[in-house]
């Protein structure tokens, strides 16, 4: 079962309301162009997130990770207060404070504790490890969403663990 989400602006530009005709019955009747739509949003995410760590790589041969997280979400602070005071300044009210601090602290911990782990390792093992977040995708929709993944995504998530692991594993004697 899908639930829309209110948009606060309705144009329909808007990324938001977008998002909301990807999740109507509407959109299934459109054959399919939600989940392609989707598909390619998370292409361009995995290709920021590669760029991300990458850059967070080379910056901590000088600075710190305390000091390169604390850049990152200065800027990103700033960037989407911006946009918000500038969009809709009633989207800067969270309804769930607690809610949305807990995932800030998160947010922050996987931060701090992937730069760690860049310091240490090659990016091309740091890249396969992550992949791992896939299985806990998976094991949290089902414990807290009740989702039931289908055969396809476990096959699906089979696929990439399996070539994360064999990446990992590549050239090492098990």
């Amino acid at each position: 079962m899908t639930r829309t989400v209110s948009a606060a602006v309705d144009s329909p530009s808007d990324p938001i309301v977008l998002a909301q005709h990807a999740f109507s019955d509407t959109a299934s009747a459109a054959g399919g162009t939600a989940i392609r739509t989707g598909i390619l949003w998370m292409l361009v995410a995995t290709c920021l997130f590669v760029c991300q760590d990458s850059t967070s790589r080379i910056l901590l041969r000088s600075y710190p990770a305390t000091e390169i997280a604390f850049a990152r979400y200065l800027v990103h602070m700033v960037l989407v207060t911006l946009v918000l005071a500038w969009r809709d300044p009633r989207l800067m009210i969270s309804r769930r404070p607690i809610l949305q601090i807990l995932r800030s602290g998160f947010l922050l911990g996987a931060t701090l504790f992937a730069m760690l782990a860049l310091k240490v390792m090659p990016l091309v093992d740091f890249s396969a490890i992550v992949w791992v977040a896939l299985l806990w995708a998976i094991l949290f929709s089902l414990l807290i969403f009740g989702e039931i993944p289908s055969l396809r995504t476990l096959f699906g998530a089979a696929l990439i663990v399996g070539a994360g692991l064999f990446i990992f594993l590549r050239g090492r004697k098990i």
